[in-house]
């Protein structure tokens, strides 16, 4: 993690306070860090999941796995999946399993095609659902004596908050309205992270192991058959590959930079816990 002070660290969230000087017409259950109550963990590389977003048996199921893998989750928090019923499930997870990083994962409003449908929402409407997703996680975190530690926008939001400035100071802006310090979560260069920096933001940057890369930079297509990595033999080499070399073997067979302070797996594709338990194993050796 990026710190405004320099800081390479990252944080594990224990206990909220509540927001100060909030206006009358702030999002209720809007918390705020209490920097003295936040634990500071070495920032090796972690390991986080897209987290609340299963409803059938086997989603469920697959997410509950995926915990014993994985340093953070990042919660569906209402915009393109998850309630106030599926947040509560999963802090409560990640707090009885202990040492997870809880995150919000907010996203454009768009549940028939799972917030990865690039949306042309007007900028206040924006920040107003923005505020609403994260608002409703850090009022069930409370509940739990739990902090978000960081901020990760989902689909279609986050690739527009990665190279429109308008878009991603919409996110920062909303994470500040909640009073909010935790990282802003994005890849490396992007205008989500700088925008973050400019607000005074701690940023994580990050990287896929489970999708491929073109030659730009940005993620292959969910639209080609080759976008996602289902093997987990090449998703701990991709792995290997952003860890130890800061770099990621493109579609088009080159290697370009991709520096990294957080790998994610995303907890809807299928063969999200064997790749999970892979990239784990390699975390775990002596690097």
């Amino acid at each position: 993690m990026y710190c405004p002070d320099g800081a390479n660290r990252f944080l594990v969230a224990t206990s909220p306070g509540r927001c100060p000087g909030l206006s009358s017409d702030s999002p209720s259950g809007c918390v705020v860090e209490n920097r003295t109550n936040i634990a500071i963990m070495n920032s090796s590389i972690q390991l986080a999941v897209d987290y609340g977003e299963g409803v059938t048996a086997a989603e469920l199921a697959r997410e509950s796995a995926l915990l014993q893998y994985v340093s953070a989750i990042n919660i569906a928090c209402g915009g393109h999946a998850g309630d106030d019923e599926s947040m509560r499930k999963c802090v409560a997870a990640a707090v009885s399993q202990g040492g997870i990083a809880i995150g919000a994962h907010p996203s454009y409003v768009d549940r028939e095609h799972f917030g990865r449908r690039a949306l042309d929402v007007p900028l206040e409407k924006l920040r107003r659902d923005l505020i609403t997703q994260l608002a409703a996680l850090q009022g069930v975190a409370n509940e739990f004596d739990a902090t978000i530690n960081h901020i990760k926008p989902h689909g279609a939001l986050y690739h527009a908050a990665a190279k429109e400035r308008r878009i991603a100071e919409a996110v920062v802006e909303a994470a500040l309205a909640c009073r909010l310090r935790g990282a802003i979560v994005g890849p490396a260069g992007s205008e989500l992270l700088d925008a973050a920096i400019a607000a005074n933001l701690p940023t994580l940057r990050e990287a896929f192991v489970d999708r491929q890369y073109e030659p730009d930079g940005s993620l292959t297509s969910r639209e080609r058959p080759d976008a996602l990595i289902s093997d987990p033999a090449e998703a701990v080499e991709q792995a290997r590959r952003i860890v130890e070399q800061g770099e990621v073997v493109t579609t088009a067979g080159i290697a370009i930079s991709l520096p990294c302070d957080m790998l994610c797996v995303h907890g809807d594709h299928e063969p999200a816990v064997r790749i999970a338990a892979a990239v784990r194993a390699y975390l775990d050796e002596d690097n």
